[in-house]
């Protein structure tokens, strides 16, 4: 037995899934050394700077909270986490 689409309105998609990151390689979000940082993190910002639900992504961000990786067009540094995912004081004050 198959049954119809379930309405939008009943069961909204889930902001990720129509996030700009959903089609992008994992790594460029999540680099795995320092060098590959340097080079993926401009990327991914830019990734970012386009996507639809980069506030849904960002308040996740900040809610959950994600120590690691790009979200919501922010580094882990300026969401006040060190490279090790502790607290660290952001002397730039809150997310730009």
């Amino acid at each position: 037995m198959t049954f119809p689409p379930t309405p939008h309105h009943i069961w909204p998609s889930r902001w990720f899934d129509r996030a700009a990151c959903a089609s992008q390689p994992r790594d460029l979000f999540f680099p795995q050394s320092r060098t590959h940082e340097r080079r993926s993190t401009p990327v991914a910002l830019d990734v970012c700077g386009q996507c639809p639900v980069r506030d849904a992504c960002l308040s996740h961000a900040l809610a959950t909270p994600e120590r690691f990786g790009i979200w919501g067009g922010t580094t882990a540094a300026q969401r006040g986490w060190d490279k090790y995912g502790r607290p660290q004081r952001n002397p730039y004050g809150r997310i730009p």
